[in-house]
């Protein structure tokens, strides 16, 4: 599947590279468009504001897990689509917090918070879902996968997600 900036992912892509996905933001901004004040913060600090701002009004059914291994292109078609969902009630950052959680080490050959900007603000320009919201997400998601992945025994990967996570949670915008 063509991610932004070209690459592939997807179950038949054989996953892109990060450089590849969000390098090509159609700004150089690289805080988020929002009217709050930008403050990564804590995961639990953004799980606190993720409740606080939910609003059933505006809750949609999200896949829940929608990584590129959860999907299947479309027989004959570009179309790709998402299968093994886990179905949930929240707000729309929550699948696109999702894609926050990948490329651990391309984010630890950097500045962790300053790469992990990029993606959350261009997944904000695309959608015009908040940043702030996905960045929250994306730091709740990168925590409880670092967390599980440690606990089953997946290494590099879970010290990876967890080295990222605590960066983001320690750092500030630049």
């Amino acid at each position: 599947m063509a991610v932004a900036g070209g690459g592939t992912t997807g179950a038949a892509g054989g996953g892109g590279t990060y450089a590849a996905a969000f390098t090509a933001a159609p700004s150089d901004r690289r805080t988020p468009p929002s009217t709050t004040t930008w403050s990564p913060g804590s995961s639990a600090t953004g799980a606190e504001r993720r409740a606080a701002a939910f609003d059933p009004d505006v809750r949609v059914l999200v896949h829940g897990d929608a990584h590129d291994h959860n999907t299947l292109q479309v027989p004959g078609t570009a179309a790709f689509k998402f299968v093994d969902p886990d179905g949930l009630n929240a707000e729309p950052a929550c699948d696109l917090a999702v894609p926050m959680r990948e490329w651990s080490a391309e984010l630890l050959a950097g500045d962790p918070l300053e790469l992990g900007l990029v993606p959350c603000v261009r997944l904000s320009e695309l959608t015009g879902v908040e940043a702030q919201a996905i960045w929250e997400w994306g730091a709740m998601e990168r925590l409880s996968t670092g967390l599980l992945a440690t606990k089953l025994g997946y290494q590099p990967m879970g010290r990876e997600m967890l080295a990222v996570a605590d960066a983001w949670a320690l750092g500030g915008p630049p």
